[in-house]
């Protein structure tokens, strides 16, 4: 079979490459963060960020307090990953589109974008228009092109991302416990 466009036709465009696709990613989280960084300074929130992170509490608490959500985490996607055939079916089609990143890259775009959503959903909106709200936003920024079919691992994860701070553990551990779900997850995913 001649694969080849016929005359007059455009030749496709080529599809990207694993590592473009990974920088791609991380450029956007970068971004995102930036830009998010930059609303804070506009609206004068820098200030109630330390409070926010730790909740006057010593850093190593937030870390004792992640460890065992994230694990929680990983544990409710790795399951439903096994119990529904269309979150199998997307992880396996990012495994397919991100081919083998190296543990930097799985570890910085986890921080990143841990770190992004953090910034702005449990920080900004959760603050601004409280937990439900906010678990709808997190969900909806998760959901795109070919992810809607992940609906109830975004859900479990903004619920218990969400809660972690609507509960007061600060939004450090929020924020690691999301970022060590992302590499846990996608270590598994893309090792499959």
């Amino acid at each position: 079979m001649n694969d080849s466009p016929k005359q007059g036709e455009p030749e496709p465009a080529p599809k990207p490459t694993p590592s473009e696709i990974a920088g791609a990613a991380l450029l956007m989280y970068a971004l995102l963060l930036a830009l998010l960084w930059i609303g804070l300074d506009w609206f004068d929130e820098l200030e109630r960020l330390p409070s926010a992170l730790f909740v006057d509490r010593e850093p190593w608490i937030a870390l004792a307090i992640a460890l065992p959500c994230a694990f929680l985490g990983a544990v409710y996607t790795a399951t439903l990953s096994r119990l529904l055939p269309s979150v199998r079916a997307v992880e396996q089609k990012c495994a397919a589109a991100c081919g083998t990143p190296n543990d930097f890259t799985i570890a910085a775009f986890s921080m990143l974008c841990a770190t992004a959503e953090g910034l702005c959903v449990r920080y900004w909106l959760q603050d601004w228009r409280g937990y439900l709200p906010s678990l709808g936003i997190a969900v909806g920024m998760s959901i795109g092109p070919g992810f809607w079919r992940m609906w109830p691992v975004f859900l479990g994860i903004a619920a218990l991302l969400g809660g972690m701070v609507a509960l007061g553990s600060g939004l450090a551990s929020s924020i690691l416990a999301h970022a060590l779900i992302l590499y846990w997850s996608l270590r598994r995913i893309l090792s499959q």
